[in-house]
């Protein structure tokens, strides 16, 4: 299920098409676990240094959370902050470190640029 059907993995990885990174937060999207392999979904929720943040944190680090959120179908008067559905996280996602979002039982990725 790609939210966001416009965009090429290319774009995913710089984060083009989740917000320009002129706002240098470090971890751009990478992916949700529909695109990825159940075993890195399940080493990234059972990681012993898993654990629930905050949106405030999760924006404070993530690029193009606004237009995810947009793409989700939420806005101004329905914020996703206050979603009691939504949950927010911080992990390892193939060793590497992670921010994530579980939203309908879709975990999507947010991951440090490859440089």
């Amino acid at each position: 299920m790609n939210l966001l059907p416009s965009m090429s993995k290319s774009h995913r990885v710089s984060g083009y098409a989740l917000g320009v990174r002129e706002d240098n937060r470090p971890f751009v999207y990478q992916c949700c676990c529909i695109e990825a392999l159940g075993e890195d979904i399940n080493e990234m929720r059972d990681h012993p240094k898993c654990r629930m943040i905050t949106y405030r944190t999760f924006r404070k680090h993530c690029a193009g959370v606004r237009e995810w959120a947009k793409a989700l179908g939420y806005d101004r008067w329905l914020p996703i902050s206050k979603c009691q559905y939504v949950a927010f996280y911080k992990s390892f996602y193939q060793d590497r470190p992670c921010y994530y979002a579980v939203h309908s039982a879709i975990e999507f990725i947010w991951t440090e640029e490859e440089t």
